[in-house]
């Protein structure tokens, strides 16, 4: 059944249960990209809890294996260090790394790029107005 205008409504408002469906779905769409985006830093949390666990662990270890090698030496203890600093090595990474992605950084570069650009659009008119 088509719904026709009323004479006495604006056309604005005879669209306003086209506009109310079409912000409903943009809203919920809009609320499972946040609940995603909510999900996907709950998950980064506990990934980064772990590994900062898993980095005071090892820590510990190898300064244990470190105080063991100055009594005496071994081959053995040697290896197990090495291959301690190797896994705390990419954990460090792996911390660094997906803290700093290109989504944590992208808002702020294009605020850089977007106001940096306009001061030199602004000075340029500026310089050549007063000169």
């Amino acid at each position: 059944m088509e719904q026709r205008p009323n004479p006495d409504q604006s056309p604005d408002e005879s669209r306003l249960p086209e506009d109310l469906a079409e912000s409903e779905e943009t809203f919920e769409q809009a609320l499972e990209r946040l609940e995603r985006e909510v999900q996907g830093l709950r998950d980064r949390y506990e990934q980064v809890q772990r590994d900062q666990d898993r980095q005071t662990e090892l820590s510990l270890e190898a300064a244990d294996i470190r105080r063991s090698l100055k009594r005496h030496r071994s081959r053995e203890l040697q290896a197990t260090l090495k291959t301690i600093n190797q896994e705390l090595a990419q954990l460090e990474v792996s911390l660094e790394s997906r803290l700093l992605s290109w989504r944590s950084v992208r808002e702020p570069f294009w605020q850089i790029v977007r106001y940096g650009g306009l001061g030199v659009v602004l000075g340029w008119l500026l310089r050549s107005c007063s000169g």
